[in-house]
């Protein structure tokens, strides 16, 4: 199956908030990849597709976009819990902002 968007490897940490406005529930959570159209996370609590959310990147007290959950995948308890996030409404450019919090690792492709 062929990406519509390159993916780039990266690990940032990050802050999640559940619902339609920020302030709500908030979870730890750490971005692996990126995309121009979203992002892969690794988060504890299992996320469900559909949902609505926010992310932030630590310190910040604006959010980094508002995001809509694609898939989720749980692995197990011993093993975070993985999600497709699509950007919804992003504040900056994805990879811009990415490339400003952590260098930039391996192109993972168009796979």
């Amino acid at each position: 199956m062929e990406r519509r968007f390159v993916r780039n490897s990266v690990r940032i940490p990050v802050d999640l908030v559940f619902g339609e406005q920020p302030g709500g529930l908030q979870s730890p959570a750490s971005v692996v990849d990126v995309s121009a159209g979203g992002l892969r996370v690794q988060t504890g609590p299992s996320l469900i597709p559909g949902g609505l959310l926010y992310v932030f990147f630590g310190g910040e007290e604006k959010p980094f976009a508002r995001c809509r959950v694609v898939w989720a995948m749980t692995r197990g308890s011993a093993v975070p819990s993985e999600a497709g996030l699509e950007i919804l409404d992003p504040v900056d450019s994805p990879c811009r902002k990415l490339k400003e919090l952590s260098s930039f690792g391996e192109t993972t492709g168009a796979n």
